[in-house]
């Protein structure tokens, strides 16, 4: 179990996730590296294994609109979730209907130290502006929108005009989710772009007829945003103390603006994307 101390406090860290960002635009030949021949042959030893895999996509629906009700009517989860490697938190693919879900991964759902609840419908969702233009990229526009599922990852691929937008998550510990964000220019032009993402927790949760106050909060960091829980000791619906934390780090410089529930951290700097 992973611990730190904070002003004198022992935490325990209940979950984390971190936020990789790629851009995919022209390379050229003298800044590639590596060697050619050994790399071809691990490709095609990756291309095989993968094949296997991509062979059980969408076996699960994972699909979802998360709420501050968990449970269906069989008092069991009212949606599919994917979590792994023993981890105590899990995401859902969003549903295609909820506009306000695009562009993140939906929930995260945590284990309240027995009992499953959603944390938030969409913790962690990207925003993309065009710099030049000033136009927001709304992703419900999409030429082409595929959300998947495999053994071991979530993917979702959202086609533009210009860009196409590419996310996958796995857990790379029991604690930890990783989701890679990459940016390929489809256009003919340059872009510069503006990122930010944008994301809230609920402050409740419903089991039945019962409202229960789970006293969440959140905090900027640096470059992480904190979510912070309040001592609850429901039994039989809810539990958790105010040791217990789940944070969202993100691997490039950000500036974090919190309103209440809500967060945006946006990229210090815009990105530029050469065409391919």
């Amino acid at each position: 179990m992973e611990k730190w101390r904070h002003n004198g406090r022992l935490f325990v860290m209940l979950c984390v996730l971190v936020s990789v960002f790629i851009i995919s635009g022209c390379e050229s030949k003298e800044h590639s590296t590596g060697n050619h021949a050994n790399r071809s042959s691990d490709d095609k030893n990756m291309k095989v294994a993968r094949t296997k895999v991509d062979q059980f996509a969408n076996v699960l629906d994972l699909s979802a609109n998360p709420t501050e009700e968990v449970n269906g009517v069989y008092d069991t989860n009212k949606f599919n979730h994917f979590s792994d490697l023993g981890a105590w938190h899990g995401y859902y693919q969003p549903a295609k209907d909820n506009k306000r879900l695009l562009g993140g991964f939906a929930g995260p759902l945590i284990v309240g130290e027995e009992y499953p609840v959603n944390l938030s419908d969409s913790i962690h969702r990207i925003q993309m502006t065009n710099k030049g233009t000033n136009e927001r990229y709304d992703l419900s526009k999409s030429k082409y929108i595929d959300f998947s599922s495999y053994p071991g990852r979530l993917e979702q691929t959202y086609a533009l005009d210009d860009l196409t937008l590419h996310l996958s998550l796995i857990f790379v510990s029991n604690r930890t989710a990783l989701i890679q964000t990459d940016i390929e220019n489809t256009g003919e032009k340059s872009l510069e772009l503006e990122i930010a993402w944008k994301g809230s927790v609920f402050d409740s949760i419903v089991d039945g007829e019962d409202k229960i106050d789970i006293g969440t909060s959140l905090e900027k960091d640096g470059n992480a945003i904190q979510v912070h829980f309040s001592k609850v000791r429901k039994q039989w619906e809810y539990l958790a103390t105010d040791e217990v934390k789940y944070t969202i780090f993100h691997a490039k410089n950000i500036d974090t603006k919190i309103n209440g529930l809500n967060y945006t951290s946006s990229l210090k700097d815009s990105i530029n994307i050469a065409p391919r």
